[in-house]
């Protein structure tokens, strides 16, 4: 019941999380319990095998919920920030310089200088000039909505696509190391299992001569 609770949760917390174990990897765990080598578990190997498989399950769901909620937005951020930084320290350091120009200012020129020339040799001459008019009139179309897209949203579009890119990284390799560490975890209790089971048992005349 707890197995199933778990994956109903993982179904409804995300792509990561809505396939937490593949059939093959529960059949090679069932295989990896099953010690005596019967093809049926016992309640002890039962038992083991459902708690890998829902710790695994819950592990999926928290780690996968707490990145992309909370970490990784977090640490987009602080790596944005650090690049600030960085930039503003480097420009700081240009500036004090003497007998050149501020660095914004060569930027600026060179912005203008690259502008003027799109303008000149690609813009007018070959797509003005050789676009089909409804082209124009879509372009024309586009640029006015983006250029009515507020400033706020421009501001946030740096970290939303620092975020993207570091959830489809780091949400991936840290399931995949929760995974083999699950998977390390059933090979360490199936060496327990099996040296329980090869311990001598006692019989029962043997307990009360014990006795």
């Amino acid at each position: 019941g707890l197995l199933l609770i778990l994956l109903n949760l993982g179904s409804y917390a995300g792509p990561a999380a809505c396939k937490p174990v593949d059939r093959e990897r529960v059949h090679q765990i069932f295989l990896k319990f099953d010690v005596d080598g019967s093809g049926s578990l016992d309640r002890d190997e039962f038992h083991e095998v459902m708690t890998v498989l829902c710790s695994n399950v819950f592990t999926r769901v928290l780690v996968q919920w707490s990145l992309t909620l909370m970490i990784v937005p977090m640490v987009a951020q602080a790596i944005l920030d650090g690049i600030v930084d960085l930039f503003e320290f480097i420009v700081h350091q240009y500036n004090q310089w003497d007998d050149i120009d501020p660095l914004e200012a060569q930027i600026m020129r060179y912005g203008e200088m690259v502008m003027d020339y799109y303008n000149e040799y690609v813009y007018y001459p070959i797509i003005v000039a050789k676009s089909p008019p409804i082209v124009l009139r879509w372009g024309q179309k586009i640029w006015e909505i983006i250029d009515d897209i507020p400033e706020a949203v421009w501001s946030t579009v740096p970290v939303t696509l620092l975020s993207c890119i570091l959830g489809c990284l780091v949400v991936p390799y840290c399931i995949f190391k929760i995974d083999a560490f699950f998977d390390w975890l059933a090979d360490r209790n199936k060496d327990k299992l099996r040296k329980r089971a090869a311990a001598p048992r006692r019989t029962s005349s043997s307990r009360r001569r014990e006795i």
